[in-house]
């Protein structure tokens, strides 16, 4: 998988093994909405804390489930690979790129936001309320499709996949666009998937057979022109998860804590740089 699918892969997949033997240590309590309502009416500072202590878990189970999604997806594409099947390497890969780039779409103005808002969310005696990033969050965990007459808010409402995909690249999405049509082609059944079991015997006489020989050749073909963009795309899928989880250790709180992410490297991943500086800014982050 490592040079497969990106090679950052190689750093991020001993974490995510040891992330899916903690995953038992999370849990997260959610106030009933009439409760928090009574709250509000009654503590309303008390509500305020409550609010932000419920966002921050959104945020710290989207970060892992992200990650942990993408790693189901990228382990399919290597079996695939390996197994030499080519259409369950194009499957596996459509969903792994449809995965972050949801991932992505929802969640990657959340670790900027919360480092430049660290200290007015913290506080004990915050008023400060932000309805765009719960937004954000519970459209990540509820996007789905609405039926016609279903009551549901805006934000459970799943954007199309091209949508998705705009996040990654809002001026230029041509590069993605070009993998995704290629891998919608293979996984809903057009001529590609005909033909590349067909094997030309004489060209001249217009003989083919029948052959189930091709997938390696087609699997190597499509990375040799699609490497570059898969590598891209995954660490889309994987730095904003992992930064967003290094965010939230600065809290303090041992339900947002993740620890084995302290293990990781982030000197050159652009967006932590950037969120550094926005905590040491606000003196959060001390080291130099």
């Amino acid at each position: 998988m490592y040079t497969l699918i990106g090679s950052q892969w190689r750093n991020y997949k001993i974490f995510v093994e040891r992330l899916l033997l903690n995953l038992k240590s999370y849990s997260y309590s959610f106030m009933p909405e009439d409760k928090f309502d009574r709250v509000v009416l009654t503590f309303p500072s008390e509500a305020k804390r409550i609010y932000w202590d419920e966002i921050l878990y959104r945020a710290h189970y989207s970060a892992i489930i992200a990650i942990l999604r993408s790693h189901k997806w990228a382990e399919g594409v290597q079996i695939s690979y390996e197994n030499k099947n080519y259409l369950s390497f194009c499957a596996n890969l459509r969903g792994l790129l449809e995965s972050a780039s949801d991932s992505f779409d929802s969640l990657g103005a959340v670790p900027k936001f919360i480092a430049m808002n660290f200290n007015m969310i913290k506080s004990p005696y915050t008023k400060f309320l932000c309805p765009e990033l719960e937004d954000a969050l519970i459209h990540f965990s509820h996007g789905r499709r609405i039926k016609k007459g279903d009551d549901a808010p805006e934000s459970h409402k799943a954007k199309s996949p091209t949508e998705y995909l705009r996040a990654f690249d809002p001026k230029d999405n041509s590069r993605f666009y070009d993998l995704y049509r290629e891998l919608c082609e293979t996984t809903h059944p057009a001529a590609r998937t005909v033909l590349m079991f067909l094997k030309p015997i004489d060209k001249k006489g217009g003989v083919i057979t029948l052959s189930d020989s091709y997938d390696e050749i087609l699997i190597l073909d499509f990375l040799d022109r699609y490497r570059t963009i898969i590598d891209e795309f995954l660490e889309y899928a994987l730095n904003l998860p992992f930064v967003l989880l290094k965010i939230l250790n600065f809290f303090g709180d041992r339900r947002i804590e993740t620890k084995n992410v302290e293990m990781i490297c982030f000197d050159n991943i652009k967006l932590w740089t950037e969120c550094k500086e926005i905590l040491r800014e606000q003196g959060v982050y001390q080291n130099t």
